[in-house]
């Protein structure tokens, strides 16, 4: 994994890593995306996506960055995933650059947002040492205990 690690870092223009093809749906790839687009409205210094691990329910997902703390604004993405999800947008009209683009349209995807049904963001911190932001979700949309007043 290192040796790929150094090869991501040393390469300004490659394709998503993706980790676990097995575990990888439609779903979860277009929720990637979905989050993705949401990390770059939220925090637009965030770079390159530069891996995606899927697992049973969700994913992983690490983005270059060297900026500043910005684990607080996890909720935000939370929220702006979900709103994009209840939007029903097509799913290639997405705020998104142009690798970002090239990259989910290699596999297979949900024809809007809403297909996806919502995006839970598990974990969201920046690891200053590998200058990343590291991200985890599950499909669905966030169980909330108490609804805002």
């Amino acid at each position: 994994a290192n040796l790929d690690e150094q090869h991501v870092n040393n390469s300004r223009r490659m394709s998503v890593q993706v980790g676990n093809e097995a575990a990888r749906d439609e779903k979860k790839h277009c929720a990637a995306y979905i989050l993705r687009a949401a990390i770059c409205e939220v925090v637009p210094s965030a770079g390159a996506l530069l891996s995606i691990h899927y697992d049973k329910r969700g994913g992983k997902m690490t983005i270059q960055y060297s900026g500043d703390d910005c684990g607080a604004e996890k909720d935000k993405i939370e929220n702006r995933a979900g709103a994009l999800c209840s939007q029903g947008i097509a799913m290639d009209a997405l705020s998104l650059g142009a690798d970002d683009m090239t990259s989910m349209k290699s596999f297979s995807l949900t024809a809007t947002t809403s297909d996806v049904g919502g995006v839970t963001v598990k974990k969201f911190t920046a690891n200053a040492a590998k200058q990343q932001l590291i991200v985890e979700y599950t499909l669905g949309a966030p169980k909330k205990a108490d609804a805002p007043a």
